[in-house]
């Protein structure tokens, strides 16, 4: 009689190739589209894991997006859920960028932007619900756009949270330790690269600098934290890492915005 760890009684043995495809995803780096950001990164947004770039206005921030956004649906593979929290998104703007790429292997512009979802949300309750359909059909995997999902953006997270972080702070704040738990929850269970987009607030220790917005209860969300800032007259900007298990503090590169993109020299 079979004894109750004879493995042959596995429900639903997985194959060797099954397994290592698994690792891929599991292991997989988006790169950024720049050179300088991907060294910076260790290569790029790791999958698994929350991202969050932040800054001031005009240091980048949804141009990273756009960047990262172009080079994941590049992959005829991989498709990108982009939460707009303002109705801000720019898909001219996406499609110029493609357009003027040198590496889209042929494929059509419309076709790739096909990979893209954009989901125009208002406030926090419905970025949760946008989250909580995102997880159920990720579960599901009973379509093509769900079962290819790689990357998920938020821009911009501050402007779902803030409001909500007035008035009753123990509700705001719970809400938002909700979102957090929801989007590594969603990034570690099925193997997504998370980037949320913060805006900076003036440090009142040190008033001629600058820290990401909605305080330390946000701050244990992102795995990786990047700020962005502008530096000079001649457009260049600088990332410096904040956070990250791969990278000190402080360390820092330099980067450009272009029209076709986020670029390491002009």
């Amino acid at each position: 009689m079979a004894g109750s760890n004879d493995i042959g009684l596995a429900a639903f043995p997985l194959t060797a190739a099954d397994l290592w495809r698994e690792l891929e995803i599991r292991a997989s780096i988006i790169p950024t589209g720049c050179t300088n950001l991907n060294e910076l990164l260790e290569g790029g947004m790791y999958s698994g894991e929350v991202t969050e770039v932040c800054g001031a206005p005009g240091a980048g921030k949804t141009q990273f997006c756009y960047s990262v956004t172009m080079g994941t649906s590049k992959l005829p593979s991989n498709t990108v859920a982009y939460i707009s929290t303002d109705c801000s998104f720019n898909a001219s703007r996406l499609l110029y960028m493609l357009d003027h790429s040198d590496d889209v292997h042929h494929q059509c512009s419309d076709e790739i932007l096909e990979r893209v979802h954009c989901y125009a949300v208002s406030d926090v309750f419905e970025v949760l619900q946008v989250l909580s359909d995102i997880q159920h059909k990720m579960a599901a995997q009973d379509d093509r756009f769900h079962s290819h999902l790689r990357l998920v953006v938020i821009d911009n997270i501050t402007i779902l949270i803030s409001p909500i972080l007035g008035g009753n702070q123990f509700e705001g704040h719970a809400i938002m330790n909700h979102l957090g738990i929801t989007l590594n929850r969603l990034a570690h269970d099925y193997c997504l690269a998370v980037l949320v987009v913060n805006n900076t607030v003036r440090d009142i220790n040190s008033l001629d600098d600058i820290k990401p917005a909605l305080g330390n209860s946000w701050a244990h969300v992102p795995s990786t934290r990047v700020m962005l800032c502008n530096h000079g007259d001649d457009g260049e900007r600088v990332a410096t890492i904040l956070k990250s298990s791969r990278q000190r503090s402080g360390v820092n590169t330099s980067y450009y915005i272009t029209d076709i993109g986020l670029v390491s020299s002009r």
